[in-house]
């Protein structure tokens, strides 16, 4: 258990001793954690979310990748205006294979540096998005071009290299070829690196493969940069967007990662308009119901959360943990809204259901106290 300090108001004495710790071992995930716990209660978002993401941080060095993705949703959450720490959580949520939950912060931390003009850090986000495309290709033409337009030749010929090697392990000479179509054969590339990218898509049968071999006869240049017409950052920018944006209404799981990343950022219409769309042919029915229910929650609309969560819990066919957790947050729904006796009607059913449900049984004894019932839950009421 970690010592916690007490006392000394106002003295600043308990932040000094956890920094004094912090300070003789950085990476004490306990220290850490309860410093930046200090910080959110005294509601000092921003140095919360910076130990926060410190926590990440090492949970992530450490191959603990579920921690870390805790830990920077969390910093996230505590300042969503940090695209460092949304592109974290979306590298995480890569690696830990939730593409389509990793795209929503990329785009967010997109977003945020383009309002803030900061575009020279865009191609590292804009590079970790682009596998997450349906057509790599396309998008890492587009990255290229991003970094010519902002006048770095050579982070354009790292990412173009990059690109074509991650494609040659994986095998996809149809994403070397829809690049290589965009930059044109004159783009300075590695040679030997250019050569065995020819030498596979040469080798292809894939029609995009083809087609590109046979545009190529006669036309040395092809469709290079030098070729096109002059674009603007904002419509370079816009085509990589379209390249890379999600692909949900034939994936019901990708829809709900999707919008659960949204709830998680805050980003709470984004989430209601992702669950609208698939939900009436979701077949994960349940989760995507509930999910707005929290959505609406977050919002602090409660009278649209209970009208859902109603719903769900008059379905037959629920779990017994769907039964309990509709039936919890249906009595918070109704707490909130001042309806005590229908609160205090839910928390039973769930009590009686589960009776080591120790919070739920706390609720009940409140909310039974203040309108004047015996706090206890009656004797025989903890069984069906």
């Amino acid at each position: 258990m970690i010592f916690r300090l007490i006392g000394y108001a106002g003295s600043g004495s308990k932040e000094k001793t956890l920094n004094r710790r912090l300070h003789e071992d950085p990476k004490n995930i306990a220290v850490l954690k309860e410093l930046a716990e200090l910080y959110e209660e005294r509601k000092k978002f921003n140095s919360a979310a910076s130990l926060f993401a410190q926590i990440a941080d090492i949970h992530h060095g450490r191959g603990f990748l579920s921690e870390a993705i805790a830990y920077i949703k969390k910093a996230a959450r505590l300042a969503p205006n940090e695209w460092r720490y949304l592109s974290m959580a979306g590298t995480y949520l890569q690696e830990k294979g939730f593409g389509f939950e990793a795209q929503p912060y990329f785009r967010r931390a997109l977003e945020l540096l383009d309002a803030a003009s900061e575009r020279r850090h865009m191609p590292e986000v804009l590079w970790k998005m682009t596998f997450l495309a349906d057509k790599p290709g396309q998008a890492a033409f587009q990255l290229v071009r991003l970094c010519l337009e902002l006048g770095d030749h050579g982070k354009a010929e790292h990412y173009a290299g990059l690109f074509i090697a991650q494609a040659l392990l994986k095998n996809k000479p149809d994403w070397i070829a829809h690049l290589l179509r965009g930059l044109g054969t004159d783009f300075s590339l590695d040679e030997t690196l250019k050569g065995r990218a020819f030498e596979a898509i040469a080798s292809s049968d894939h029609p995009d493969c083809q087609s590109f071999i046979q545009a190529l006869q006669g036309k040395p240049g092809f469709e290079g940069l030098a070729c096109g017409q002059p674009v603007s950052f904002e419509q370079i920018f816009e085509q990589f967007k379209q390249y890379t944006s999600p692909r949900i209404a034939q994936d019901q799981s990708a829809a709900y990662a999707l919008a659960t990343a949204y709830h998680d950022m805050g980003l709470f219409d984004a989430a209601l308009a992702t669950l609208e769309r698939c939900e009436d042919n979701a077949q994960n029915r349940f989760e995507m119901l509930y999910l707005k229910a929290m959505v609406y929650k977050a919002k602090e609309d409660y009278d649209k959360s209970k009208g859902v969560l109603s719903a769900l819990a008059a379905l037959s066919s629920l779990t017994i943990s769907q039964f309990i957790g509709t039936h919890y947050e249906l009595a918070l729904a109704h707490e909130a809204l001042s309806e005590t006796d229908q609160a205090i009607a839910e928390l039973e059913k769930v009590v009686m259901l589960d009776p080591t449900f120790g919070e739920a049984a706390d609720r009940l004894a409140r909310l039974r106290s203040s309108i004047g019932l015996d706090r206890s839950f009656p004797k025989g009421e903890g069984s069906l």
